[in-house]
Order: structure tokens, then C-alpha cells, then sequence
């Protein structure tokens, strides 16, 4: 009896490329990073305030920003509530703000 692990390897490699941050998973979904930023500037606030309201640093803040970090929950929890978004919008799952 072969074993199936080979194939799940595989599968786990090819989850992992296609699941790279920065990119989104569908073609129509916006990018949270991009939403992030926008949100941001739409209020006209700098990374150091927002990064100020997060308690953590603007260079760590640049980095969600840019992708290098992925974003704590605890923190999109906190940014859904300074911009008075849903999740789901600042996921780039629903267009409506609510």
C-alpha cells in the first residue's frame, strides 16, 4: 500500500505559493494591504498615528503595510474600529463599508 504523503507535500507547497503575501487569492478581492493604506490616507492620518493608536512602531506598521508582516488579528480588530469598517470589507470581501 503507497502512502499519501508525497501528495500532501505537494499540495501543501503549491497552497503555499499561491497564498504569498501581497497577492490576492482571488483576482476580483482586493489586497487588505492596499484597503489598509487607503483607509489611512482617506483619513488623513500618517503610519506614526496609526501606529501610535496600534501601540507598536511606524516601521512595524510600514511593514503590514508593504506585506513584510502579516497583520495581527488584534490589530485589524482595532483598525476596524478606528475606521468603522467591517472585517469584511477591510479583507476586501464586501465593497460596503458595513
Amino acid at each position: 500500500m503507497k502512502s499519501n504523503e508525497p501528495n500532501k507535500s505537494k499540495e501543501l507547497n503549491n497552497f503555499n505559493k499561491s497564498n504569498k503575501p501581497g497577492k490576492p487569492n482571488k483576482p476580483n478581492e482586493l489586497n487588505y494591504r492596499k484597503i489598509m493604506r487607503d483607509l489611512r490616507e482617506d483619513a488623513d492620518l500618517t503610519q506614526q498615528d496609526v501606529a501610535n493608536y496600534l501601540g507598536t512602531s511606524q516601521t512595524m506598521y510600514a511593514r503590514y503595510e508593504r506585506g513584510a508582516n502579516e497583520l495581527p488579528i488584534h490589530h485589524m480588530e482595532k483598525l476596524c474600529e478606528m475606521y468603522d469598517v467591517s472585517a469584511d470589507y477591510f479583507l476586501g470581501r464586501n465593497r460596503g463599508k458595513r
